[in-house]
């Protein structure tokens, strides 16, 4: 559909951080490209398009904090307190949830698919394959909060300390 966005947050200001459990899907769908009145005919003028907003939540572990999006549509999302990772599919269905270091916050998905995970307590990233095994953890020092991934494949992370 033409003009479709789809937006994901996490619900970090709905409720206190130590009970959030759950993302929400929010659709914004803006009907037609020749809306008309104002601007002279342009079509242009967004209080004559018609819009409709979706909205959809779904749970995944405890304090969602990071989100990537793969290639197919899933939205990997890290968990600060659960440790874990959680897969959804596009439609919001769980695929899985996946073990990674202590205190998960960045996440990345590099070019094959693969998923990058900065584990703030432990000092550490988490590399996992597209159906969530871990390939490999690195030690980094310091605590790691983002993480991403350039064309070349470099792994790029922020942090506190001696990263």
């Amino acid at each position: 559909m033409k003009n479709q966005h789809t937006i994901l947050f996490n619900r970090l200001f709905d409720r206190p951080w130590f009970l959030l459990k759950c993302i929400t899907l929010i659709g914004l769908i803006v009907g037609g490209s020749s809306c008309s009145g104002g601007g002279g005919g342009s079509g242009n003028n967004p209080s004559s398009r018609n819009v409709t907003v979706l909205r959809r939540i779904y749970g995944v572990g405890s304090s969602p904090e990071g989100i990537a999006i793969d290639a197919s549509g899933n939205a990997w999302i890290t968990n600060n307190i659960s440790n874990t990772v959680t897969k959804l599919s596009s439609s919001g269905i769980t695929i899985g949830t996946y073990s990674v270091g202590t205190f998960p916050r960045g996440i990345a998905i590099d070019e094959s698919g693969n998923v990058w995970v900065a584990n703030y307590h432990s000092s550490n990233i988490t590399k996992l394959d597209t159906a969530g095994s871990t390939i490999g953890t690195y030690s980094v020092g310091g605590s790691p909060r983002d993480i991403a991934i350039d064309t070349s494949g470099n792994v790029w992370i922020t942090g506190v300390g001696n990263i």
